[in-house]
């Protein structure tokens, strides 16, 4: 284990409550991509990985998780989280579910916790990873006139989520809110001068598997398109400083 511990936390959904607003509804549907995407990620323990924390928030059968993880280090759990009305939205559940694991894991307070939502695959996380460091939190903030945290992957330490992100979950209830939790999150990153911050990832995030919101496949079509012009014009805007939190970034100096 490293001076610097990197665990990803892989949050999860297996069975989604009635009325939740989602295309993937089907639990099996669901666990055969999260198996597939916990054993896609445990290839990558040691590789700037060095340990795996699989969350579910509906109290399903772990059995077959548990195998995946058997003689690795990777942890798997699973809760009644989701027993709160569906319209508060699957950002209330998915910072409810972070503060949870957060408060129930003791090592998650050791080093950069790495949370990717737990379908999705990032072919290139080890090379994502690198963006934390010296900084207490790190995620893509997009659109500088309409800021937007990308929330499939974003990073923490534990100063950075006890300034950032501690029960902010309350505040990220869809059913009375005008704003969608990725603007509400993204002001609350740029706002803080707690901790020091890094709003653009050096490396674009290389990201597959299907989105709840509609079923496409963020590694396909026009979502794939979008990345790909998002990779290219990535060095050109963090040359001149051209997204939404660069000089937020700047404000408070990097640790060394």
């Amino acid at each position: 284990m490293s001076d610097d511990p990197v665990t990803l936390l892989m949050t999860a959904t297996v069975a989604p409550a009635g009325g939740m607003r989602t295309m993937i509804a089907n639990a099996d549907a669901r666990r055969d991509e999260y198996l597939r995407a916990l054993t896609f990620y445990r290839g990558m323990i040691g590789q700037g990985i060095d340990r795996i924390l699989f969350v579910d928030n509906s109290a399903s059968d772990m059995t077959a998780f548990e195998q995946v993880a058997a003689g690795h280090p990777i942890d798997v759990m699973s809760y009644p989280g989701i027993e709160y009305p569906p319209a508060y939205g699957y950002g209330y559940g998915e910072l409810a579910l972070i503060q949870h694991a957060m408060d129930h894991v003791p090592y998650l307070g050791d080093g950069t916790v790495v949370k990717v939502t737990g379908r999705y695959l990032v072919s290139n996380l080890p090379k994502v990873v690198r963006a934390r460091r010296g900084v207490d939190f790190a995620g893509d903030i997009w659109n500088r006139r309409r800021p937007w945290l990308d929330m499939r992957m974003f990073m923490w330490t534990r100063a950075g989520f006890d300034a950032i992100l501690r029960d902010r979950y309350l505040s990220l209830r869809d059913d009375v809110n005008r704003l969608p939790p990725e603007m509400i999150l993204s002001a609350q990153v740029l706002q803080s001068t707690d901790v020091p911050v890094r709003t653009y990832f050096f490396t674009d995030p290389k990201i597959s598997g299907r989105r709840g919101m509609d079923g496409k496949d963020w590694g396909r079509g026009s979502l794939a398109v979008k990345r790909i012009v998002r990779a290219a014009t990535r060095p050109f805007i963090l040359a001149t400083g051209n997204y939404a939190g660069a000089a937020r970034d700047k404000a408070v100096p990097h640790r060394r």
